[in-house]
């Protein structure tokens, strides 16, 4: 049975934000434990189907993870000794344990916080720009064209993290303290060139993901591809998850409410979620190629229907010009392979094919052969 005699003799907006804290504390767990069954899945996922052509790569991914999940364990673990230290070991501190949280950035736990926080932020946005040049490969002109300011805004972000973490390693210097022995505040720019950076690779993933789809529609049909193209897998490979959260934190403190205190702890685990489900996609041989970029988006692309019973093939282009294709065509793509049925292929050059992956996909969309890189 409550009692309101029991209610610490606080103000009420010193008492809003330790709940802040706290409930931020409570879905760190919450989201760590996301982060643990994603990086087993990843973990399975990588090794089942090792062999001598992607093992470089399975490798790193494995080395990349692995390093995303003890930067996320070290985040977690100093955030369950921070609240201790302020709810439990330090409550009398003289603005209570919300002000113990905004005080003390600096000392040796909170420290290992948020420097594990800067480094999974620095890993998972890298991984992003990496992704943002798989898919903008066979874009028909140098792939720095449209990475150049991706990269840009990037450098910044590592410069302005740097700075980030200086500021709040100085003793008396809190993002949240108004008055600091910094001169500048560089909470604000370091997440809002964070943020920027991944709403602008976002949105384009997105259109380019978009693009993709009005391409294969038009050529397959609206059945292929829709696993490349989903609302789903847009989110996931764009990791527009984590430009969510990001601006949940960053507009709840840019107006100075204490509900940013809640996703800036929650973001240290979000911000691994979006990779680990890329990766897992990529492991899985569902997320988008180099391959996937230059079979569907080259120019030379073409719809051919094969006869299984004459050995012949009507070639339709884009412009639905026909032509007879000869027995040394190059082919990608099987859409439908049947005893007694027509088998429907993409058609391209030696060029194209070369750098095919040589993925057979059945009618039903799903992906029998075929290794992400």
């Amino acid at each position: 049975m409550s009692n309101t005699s029991w209610t610490p003799s606080e103000p009420s907006d010193v008492l809003f934000s330790e709940k802040t804290w706290l409930q931020g504390a409570i879905l760190t767990g919450v989201g760590y434990g996301i982060v643990f069954t994603l990086f087993t899945q990843c973990l399975r996922a990588l090794l089942l189907n090792i062999n001598r052509e992607n093992r470089k790569q399975r490798i790193f991914f494995l080395v990349y993870i692995s390093i995303l999940f003890i930067l996320g364990t070290l985040f977690m673990a100093a955030c369950a000794q921070m609240t201790q230290l302020s709810f439990v070991q330090y409550r009398n501190y003289p603005t209570g344990p919300s002000g113990y949280e905004n005080d003390e950035f600096s000392i040796p736990v909170d420290e290992l916080g948020n420097v594990s926080f800067v480094l999974t932020n620095w890993f998972a946005d890298a991984l992003l720009v990496w992704r943002c040049s798989v898919i903008y490969r066979g874009v028909g002109t140098s792939i720095w064209v449209p990475l150049l300011l991706p990269i840009l805004v990037y450098l910044s972000e590592l410069a302005t993290g740097l700075l980030w973490l200086i500021q709040i390693s100085t003793p008396a210097s809190s993002p949240f303290q108004t008055s600091s022995a910094s001169k500048i505040n560089w909470t604000v720019p370091y997440f809002s060139i964070a943020v920027s950076l991944n709403v602008f690779v976002t949105l384009m993933i997105a259109a380019r993901l978009w693009l993709y789809r009005y391409k294969i529609t038009s050529v397959l049909g609206s059945s292929h591809g829709s696993h490349y193209i989903g609302v789903a897998a847009m989110v996931v490979e764009s990791a527009a998850i984590y430009s969510t959260f990001a601006l949940l934190f960053i507009i709840p403190f840019g107006v100075g409410s204490p509900i940013a205190n809640t996703f800036l702890q929650v973001l240290s685990q979000v911000q691994i979620v979006a990779p680990l489900l890329i990766i897992y996609r990529v492991a899985r041989g569902k997320g988008w190629t180099s391959n996937t970029s230059t079979a569907v988006m080259s120019a030379k692309t073409r719809s051919t229907t094969f006869s299984t019973s004459t050995r012949t093939a009507n070639v339709r282009d884009l412009s639905n010009s026909f032509a007879k294709a000869g027995p040394n065509n190059y082919t990608s793509r099987a859409a439908s392979v049947a005893k007694g049925r027509d088998i429907e292929m993409d058609a391209m050059d030696a060029a194209t094919m070369r750098d095919s992956s040589g993925t057979v996909r059945p009618t039903d969309g799903e992906s029998r052969i075929g290794e992400a890189v």
